[in-house]
């Protein structure tokens, strides 16, 4: 048997999701965003390209919820991997665009629109 017989005989391995999405709600603060960036980094490890933090159920953000993001791009392979911010609540697309971050983490829509679709 061939090498090209083995490589069709073999399974193809698993190919990583286009992107994951991790959920957020309630608080995200200095007491819950390390808990959240555990989240984040072991959904990075299935994406392709993209992790989707869904903040449609978050109800309050601080500082720690900003950190959180930056150290989780940070730490993603620099290779079109990306964090981006799906139902961003309007403090934190503040703080984002205060920062000069809203170009590395970007918000993004499920439905398109102005931003990015996720």
């Amino acid at each position: 048997m061939g090498i090209e017989s083995l490589r069709r005989a073999l399974p193809s391995p698993p190919r990583p999701a286009p992107s994951v999405i991790v959920v957020a709600d309630a608080e995200i603060d200095i007491a819950t965003a390390p808990a959240l960036l555990d989240q984040i980094m072991g959904a990075a490890l299935e994406a392709a390209t993209s992790v989707v933090v869904d903040f449609a159920g978050v109800t309050f953000v601080d500082a720690a919820a900003l950190n959180m993001l930056v150290v989780a791009r940070n730490l993603l392979p620099t290779d079109g991997a990306g964090i981006l911010v799906r139902s961003p609540t309007p403090r934190l697309i503040w703080m984002l665009e205060l920062f000069g971050l809203a170009d590395r983490i970007e918000p993004c829509s499920e439905f398109g629109g102005t931003d990015v679709a996720c």
